[in-house]
């Protein structure tokens, strides 16, 4: 059985009820405020003397119980330095049970479910198999997987509140809460399927089998057992305040306290003397009022309280300087909001501040814990390349300590940016794949080959756990990560945690056995892994070398503490004294009626803990005013705390250091050439060419510098690959229509057409399992698309039109004024002939489109700005009669995955032999004028700074107005 989780959070801890042993009646200890608590501590040792001489009992037999194990060293020194000679037995409750725990031998336990070990990973998958076995069950969480996994972490959390209950209490205390619990939740006597389904049902079963599962493992006895049978002189117990919760160490406390006051127990000897002090704070309007600071949002917060901590620490090093470098307090900062306490251990630790965090956080957050969950997703053959690419650059694989340049990681990585591939294992299935770098293919392979246990396991179905952390302990070694992992204080606890064969962890018996039972799927072994990495908090140890100057902990144990000064952020309603919100299947009033903890007891502990920091000189209390756009005031508390000590709060201005920074306009960037004309590329496309008219500096980040874009792992199929499947679609069906020798029908050329789009979907891997879910949409509209695209080709024919050419490359040369070349490029979608009588062949160039028509209308609306298709134009056909279209394949608007009709429209540039004239001679003009050194401003307007690439370097939205 494991001890009672020390110092653990009031409002996660099960509760006492607000009861206390009868008889039992504390001494009210009195902590001013601006008081020292060193010097608090050293006066509580006087007066603890004094009382054990008059009671007339040996010091060295007395027993001494703080309420926290930080406290230990502090009160052994206050004694020692106050009244030296011997010295009681100064210790925590759970180290006293702690170290009598070889008195414990546990009796049999009662039949009723599995055996409990309060570890909740595995008591989750004993009672889980215990479940599976109740025949209903099955049924009413069919409809939700993960209906099962909640009731059963229901049933784990209330067995355990009420075997810890009964831990806490004196042994003649349990029969009287055993008979209450009974009379709420009756043993459970339902047949397979229960007669009636009313609200609520099932989880008052399931709670009463929990009971029974608590009680029948309490049957065994408790460790703590042993504490109420020890006869020291006298027990002394120390606590901040009066409220305590069952369950908790402060309820053991009192339980062995009263039962040795009772007498029960003591045999033929004198009944040891008890003695409980509680601390309270009173008012002392003598000393420094509390700082209560407003803060405008989150990050505002995190600077702020920041802010006041460096102050303090900086105080605290001129103290310690000053006094020969004696160590000074550290500074406290509480722990209310985790997501403050986050940013600002980033801010001290880049000053150099040294932490210690008590209250650590959960080990799911960590980077090894990440590793190892994108680790086992990475393994199946349907991981997305997003997933592997994850973990591949992870820090503890030994791909990302390769120090090749350009490395092969980053080649695969930029060549699945390109070729967005969904999913990369899927490329092995093919020989080597065109513009991959051998270093990048086998590094690849290397990682699919390492992955083999992993993998297998995926592709081996439902498995024994055994057999998954197995396979996942081989795919760590084999890939490197292993020895990383181990070798970092959070990966180490997380293979403990796991159990990993090779973490040299004892599982404690029964582990193998339930390994065994316990049969997962890939999906359900990765879920196992996150609830069990949930369930652990990680603490990292302490700086090394020196004491830490500022210790990050929660309001239970700052109380009786000696602290330079306490910062707390978060001080606001939502987060100081709020009523957590019940999660659990007892509600309120039945944890009052049966004697465990409720919010008002929770409160009430809190409270204690909150008016004992406060006592502390240098408080600084830190609130938001604003949570996401809603008003938030400062805590209740607040109020409450000013009238009980009849004290205000101070206010303060902000500690934050003010930066003069001298005033720099941005201005509008308008970069040139001279003296870099070889920086101009003189291969020009409609692309490159369409850039710099929208705008200049566009044309000059992308094509001047070559400035890219990172290419985003899509997951799945948009409508430039639709576009892309449209072309080679189109391109293969006029090959086999042109070299068929009989001429179809158009129902013959419809069917030709979607026989070649099945062989593209083939070839383009849109029918493998990855992708097929993302293409159906546009797979619907194919044939209706298809009967669209053969009518209008019928009708295109029957004007005289043949073709001549498709997806061909096409260059001319264009001379300038100053002799320079500039070389026109670009790829033509198709390009049809029609002789007529009497005159050259007249020439239509076609661009297929499939996005939205009506922009591509209002495109040609200024046939001049229509740069792609004066392009095409003079490509196709520089000293011949040449038109030019679009043509549009899809719905009139929206996109090609929508339902209705689909159309083949074309939409032709209108004169576009004048215009392709001055098309060119603007080309030469701008051209010439780039290599003479002419300006490149940001010119951009509208929908061209709208999805601009190069917004964040021209910094238009930073401007400053002329």
């Amino acid at each position: 059985m494991s001890l009672i989780e020390e110092n653990s959070e009031p409002d996660r801890s099960p509760g006492w009820g607000g009861a206390v042993p009868t008889g039992l009646t504390p001494m009210l200890w009195a902590w001013p405020r601006g008081v020292d608590a060193r010097q608090q501590w050293q006066a509580w040792a006087h007066d603890a003397d004094a009382w054990l001489k008059a009671q007339g009992r040996d010091v060295r037999d007395a027993i001494v119980v703080v309420p926290v194990g930080a406290l230990l060293p502090l009160v052994r020194q206050a004694w020692a330095d106050a009244v030296g000679g011997w010295m009681p037995q100064i210790d925590t409750i759970a180290g006293l049970m702690e170290q009598h725990a070889w008195r414990y031998t546990p009796a049999p336990a009662g039949a009723w479910g599995p055996a409990m070990t309060l570890d909740v990973v595995m008591d989750r998958l004993a009672v889980k198999a215990s479940l599976r076995a109740v025949p209903w069950l099955d049924a009413w969480v069919r409809p939700s997987p993960a209906a099962l996994d909640f009731a059963v972490d229901q049933v784990v959390q209330a067995g355990h509140a009420w075997w810890r209950r009964l831990q806490t209490s004196a042994p003649s205390e349990r029969a009287r809460l055993i008979g209450c619990w009974q009379e709420e939740f009756p043993p459970p006597t339902w047949t397979p399927v229960p007669e009636t389904d009313t609200p609520g049902q099932h989880e008052r079963w399931l709670l009463a089998w929990a009971l029974q599962w608590a009680l029948g493992n309490a049957s065994a006895g408790f460790p703590s057992d042993a504490l109420f049978t020890l006869q020291p002189s006298a027990w002394l117990a120390v606590s901040a305040g009066t409220s305590v919760l069952p369950g908790s160490e402060g309820a053991l406390t009192l339980s062995v306290l009263g039962h040795a006051q009772s007498g029960a127990g003591a045999g033929h000897g004198a009944a040891p003397a008890v003695a409980w002090w509680a601390a309270h704070a009173v008012a002392n309007t003598d000393a420094d009022a509390p700082v209560l600071l407003a803060t405008q949002g989150l990050e505002d917060e995190a600077r702020q309280a920041t802010a006041q901590v460096m102050k303090h620490v900086a105080i605290a090093r001129q103290a310690g300087a000053a006094a020969a470098r004696l160590p000074q307090p550290p500074v406290a900062l509480l722990a209310l909001d985790r997501s403050v306490i986050r940013r600002m251990r980033a801010m001290l630790d880049e000053h150099g501040v040294s932490v210690a965090d008590e209250t650590g956080w959960k080990l799911s957050t960590t980077r090894a814990a990440a590793a190892l969950t994108r680790f086992v997703r990475a393994a199946p053959t349907h991981a997305s390349s997003d997933d592997v690419l994850d973990w591949l650059k992870s820090a503890w694989t030994r791909w990302m300590h390769d120090t090749q340049e350009p490395s092969p990681l980053a080649e695969l990585e930029r060549w699945c940016r390109r070729q967005s591939v969904p999913r990369l294992w899927l490329v092995l299935n093919d020989p080597a794949p065109d513009h991959l770098t051998p270093g990048a293919w086998t590094t690849l392979q290397e990682a699919h080959t390492q992955l083999a246990p992993l993998r297998d396991a995926w592709s081996g179905g439902r498995l024994p756990l055994s057999a998954w952390l197995s396979a996942l302990e081989a795919s760590l070694v084999s890939t490197g990560a292993w020895d990383g992992l181990v070798n970092d204080p959070a990966g180490l606890l997380a293979c403990e945690c796991l159990r990993l064969p090779g973490a040299g962890v004892d599982a404690g018996p029964g582990w193998g056995g339930l390994c065994q039972r316990t049969m997962l799927d890939g999906g359900g072994f990765l879920r196992w892994m996150q609830d069990v990495m949930e369930a652990v908090v990680f603490r990292p140890a302490p700086p090394p070398g020196q004491p830490p100057e500022v210790v990050v902990t929660t309001l239970a144990r700052a109380a009786l503490r000696p602290f330079s000064a306490i910062v707390i952020p978060g001080a606001d309603e939502r987060q100081l004294g709020a009523a957590s919100p019940s999660t659990g299947w007892l509600s309120q009033a039945q944890r009052t009626r049966l004697a465990l903890s409720g919010q008002a007891e929770q409160q009430a502990a809190q409270w204690d803990a909150f008016s004992l920091a406060m006592l502390h000189a240098g408080v600084v209390c830190l609130h938001r005013k604003d949570q996401e756009g809603e008003h938030v005031s400062a805590s209740p508390w607040i109020q409450r705390w000013r009238e009980l000590m009849r004290q205000d709060w101070a206010t303060a201005s902000s500690a934050l250091v003010q930066r003069g920074v001298p005033v720099r306009p941005v201005t509008q960037p308008s970069p040139t050439l001279l003296g870099h004309e070889d920086l101009l590329p003189m291969k020009v496309s409609a692309t490159r060419y369409e850039a710099l008219r929208q705008c200049p500096y566009q044309f000059f980040a992308r094509s001047v510098l070559g400035l890219q874009e990172q290419d985003e792992l899509e997951e799945g199929v948009d409508g430039a690959d639709h576009g892309e499947l449209l072309h080679a679609v189109l391109q293969r069906f006029h090959q086999e229509r042109n070299a068929c020798l009989v001429q179809r029908s158009p129902a013959q050329d419809v069917a030709a057409w979607l026989s070649a789009a099945e062989a593209v979907i083939r070839e383009h891997g849109l029918d493998r399992d990855s992708t097929r879910p993302y293409f159906r949409p546009y797979q619907a509209q194919l044939p209706r698309l298809a009967e669209a695209y053969v009518d209008w080709c019928l009708a295109h024919e029957q004007q005289g039109w043949r073709v001549q050419h498709m997806e061909f490359d096409a260059r001319l040369n264009l001379s300038l004024e100053s002799g320079a070349l500039v070389c026109l490029e670009g790829r033509l979608d198709r390009v049809d002939v029609r002789s007529q009588a009497d005159h050259e062949p007249h020439k239509l160039v076609i661009d297929y489109k499939s996005g939205n028509k009506d922009k591509l209308s209002k495109r040609l609306k200024a046939p001049l700005e229509d740069t792609q298709l004066l392009f095409y134009a003079v490509l196709a056909a520089p000293d011949a009669q040449v038109e030019t279209a679009y043509l549009h394949l899809g719905k009139d608007t929206g996109t090609q995955a929508e339902s209705g009709d689909m159309k083949a429209t074309m939409l032709a540039h209108k004169d576009i032999e004048s215009h392709t004239e001055r098309f060119l001679q603007g080309l030469a003009q701008d051209w010439t004028a780039l290599m003479s050194g002419h300006g490149m401003p940001a010119l951009g307007e509208g929908e061209a700074c709208e999805y601009c690439q190069a917004r964040g370097l021209c910094r238009k939205d930073d401007w400053t107005p002329a």
